[in-house]
């Protein structure tokens, strides 16, 4: 088969530093998260046992723990009407297949603080924690002694808070989760503040008192099918539909790709195939955002143009491809068929997905060669020689990579003399 699609090269997303804007507001919170800290309380109360806040605004958030049963310890705070469909979906029942959990945890809108090593934080958020920690007598020790704070929007990484609002709303959580804690220290049981795994209800805190609010439903965000202009209607309408049957899909990527600006993203593919003569249409990967629905008719049209030909019929198997092909089939005399399994098209993607992996696992390997080789390059030098010898970019490479402890010491010492 032949698979005329583009190359994506996913990375491994490496953060630049917050704005000194955010650090600020980031700097505001470290007092209430050091004290959190403190509480433990994810190991009262579970990931399946949310409790909401209400903002001076009106909106209303929801806030996880995790860590009852794991590594992972963190705060999530879910507000809006994305925030609460990813709540809805954290809480459904769970879906049937890897492709839709991936989707799922992908799509999510929250902001956390998280606990965690030092490697998952830039040398500016260490500097600023360590420089907190020594003002206040405070030591990091063990796993997961540092924290980042990070605002997670739909099929984008993890990234930096972004916004004074969205500090706010972490405060708000921060100090709900205290006040729990707090209560549960007086001798409440969790049972008694109204968190329960049976979720219709959640114990709500206005920064001052807890009431009760139902759990609201999922808001329906209908798909808006993007608009087919003439002069495309045209072009396609004059081409004669000699080109059998094709399957087509849009699909998120699982393996993100840097962006000009901002978050790492994962990039949706729409994949189109020509049945008749097993061929992929070369595509280009598109960001999530508003008009990504126009963005995939407008390319899929393109491609029409350029492969010269027409299908006669298009097979489609999930709303969002047919919402983006439906105006097109019904004006152009295509016929849409709606499938709940591709004759070849799942095949074609399955290979392309795991091509897209070898070549990943490939570029993994290549950077620890290369890690390696700069280790045992530097591991003898003094802070002096690597400050005369190591580009800065090699050694903030360095800084987020699993390097021995020695070394590392050496390399914050050389970014500390070069502030």
């Amino acid at each position: 088969m032949n698979q005329n699609q583009v190359n994506l090269e996913p990375e491994e997303p490496l953060l630049p530093s917050p704005s000194s804007e955010m650090l600020a507001y980031m700097e505001k919170l470290y007092p209430l998260v050091f004290a959190f800290k403190q509480t433990k309380l994810w190991k009262s109360i579970r990931d399946s046992e949310p409790f909401a806040i209400q903002m001076p605004d009106g909106q209303t958030g929801c806030c996880i723990l995790t860590g009852n049963e794991g590594d992972f310890i963190s705060l999530s705070i879910y507000f809006g009407d994305a925030g609460w469909n990813s709540i809805c979906d954290f809480y459904s029942e769970p879906v049937e297949t890897e492709e839709a959990r991936l989707e799922q945890m992908m799509s999510q809108s929250c902001v956390q603080v998280v606990f965690c090593c030092k490697d998952g934080l830039t040398e500016t958020e260490v500097q600023s924690l360590r420089h907190y920690a020594r003002e206040n007598n405070i030591a990091f020790r063990g796993k997961n002694a540092y924290f980042c704070l990070r605002n997670s929007e739909p099929y984008h990484c993890s990234w930096f808070l972004e916004t004074k609002e969205q500090a706010d709303v972490l405060e708000l959580g921060l100090r709900a989760a205290m006040d729990l804690h707090k209560q549960l220290e007086q001798g409440k049981t969790p049972a008694e503040l109204g968190i329960s795994s049976y979720i219709d209800t959640l114990p709500l805190y206005d920064g001052k008192t807890w009431s009760t609010m139902v759990l609201p439903e999922r808001t329906a965000f209908p798909l808006t099918k993007p608009l087919l202009s003439d002069a495309m209607q045209q072009k396609i309408r004059r081409m004669k539909k000699g080109g059998g049957k094709w399957e087509c899909q849009l699909f998120p990527f699982s393996s993100p790709v840097f962006a000009k600006e901002g978050a790492p993203f994962f990039p949706f593919l729409l994949m189109i195939l020509d049945t008749k003569r097993e061929q992929l249409l070369p595509q280009q990967p598109l960001q999530y955002n508003a008009d990504i629905l126009q963005k995939a008719l407008d390319s899929f049209v393109q491609a029409i143009i350029d492969y010269g030909r027409c299908p006669k019929s298009i097979a489609v198997c999930d709303e969002r491809t047919e919402a983006i092909l439906s105006e097109l089939c019904h004006k152009c005399g295509i016929l849409l068929l709606k499938t709940t399994r591709f004759a070849m098209l799942d095949e074609a993607k399955a290979a392309f997905l795991e091509d897209m992996e070898a070549e990943k696992q490939a570029d993994d390997a290549e950077s620890e060669k290369m890690i390696a080789a700069f280790v045992e390059h530097l591991k003898d030098m003094t802070v002096e020689e690597i400050k005369d010898d190591a580009p800065l970019d090699v050694i903030r490479w360095l800084m987020v990579s699993d390097i021995p402890e020695d070394l590392m010491k050496k390399l914050e010492k050389v970014m500390e003399e070069l502030q």
